[in-house]
């Protein structure tokens, strides 16, 4: 037996790039409206399952995550409809965890989205090598320091103050540049700042969550939150950057 077991989305790749990764999205265990959903008992030979995806019969990928007023939501950028924008394989890594559980049990797992709810498929995979030595370069990489550190974060403020300007002048036509600017922006915090630091620079408010949920009913949320989720990035790096010494 083992208690208080929990499971994470630790990273989502596609094509050997990263869609969404440096956070960790606790997923529930089955059923996910039960009380233990997220923190579970295990009593051997019983199994029992995480609910990492689902598929709506109107083809719409839900997260695993604890439902909240009857919905799955994804507390996160880039949303799950972002992530999955492309029909093909993804690769997700989830952790699990519990009581004694010395390291934590990671495994990966294939994802064919196909588009189709009743053709999409979700399976256990071993680790190829070329997803170990994406792995690897990645360890390798050296974060920034200094005075480079100083001149990447400076371009990333000006970066991030010209497209949010594009954003309140073109409206919509800048929102797929936001979109890639956002997720580029994720990588280089994860690979150069602390984790305080990266939690502070890509902090999502429940406006933001509410906001990104409206835009499925109303189209019209969309630009402005993609200018508070840029500006405040670069406003929050900017407070990083003046303390770099």
């Amino acid at each position: 037996m083992v208690k208080n077991c929990t499971g994470f989305v630790t990273r989502i790749e596609k094509d050997r790039k990263t869609k969404w990764g440096g956070n960790n999205a606790q997923v529930t265990f089955a059923q996910g409206e039960e009380p233990d959903a997220l923190s579970k008992t295990i009593r051997y030979p019983v199994a029992e399952y995480l609910d990492l995806l689902a598929v709506t019969s109107r083809n719409q990928v839900f997260p695993g995550t604890k439902p909240t007023i009857g919905l799955r939501l994804w507390p996160f950028v880039p949303s799950m409809d972002e992530i999955f924008s492309w029909l093909g394989d993804y690769l997700i890594t989830v952790v699990i965890t519990g009581d004694s559980v010395m390291p934590p049990i990671t495994a990966l797992l294939k994802f064919n989205w196909t588009g189709n709810w009743e053709t999409a498929a979700l399976t256990l995979i071993q680790e190829s090598p070329a997803v170990q030595m994406s792995h690897i370069h990645e360890l390798e990489h050296k974060p920034l320091m200094g005075i480079r550190l100083r001149n990447e974060c400076d371009k990333w403020i000006q970066s991030g103050k010209a497209l949010r300007e594009r954003l309140v002048m073109e409206g919509k036509a800048a929102i797929p540049e936001a979109k890639k600017w956002i997720q580029e922006f994720q990588t280089f915090a994860e690979l150069n700042l602390s984790v305080s630091d990266f939690d502070a620079v890509n902090a999502v408010s429940h406006e933001d969550i509410f906001n990104l949920e409206m835009t499925k009913v109303d189209p019209s949320h969309e630009v402005k939150t993609y200018q508070r989720l840029v500006g405040h990035r670069y406003g929050q790096l900017s407070i990083i950057r003046n303390k770099i010494k």
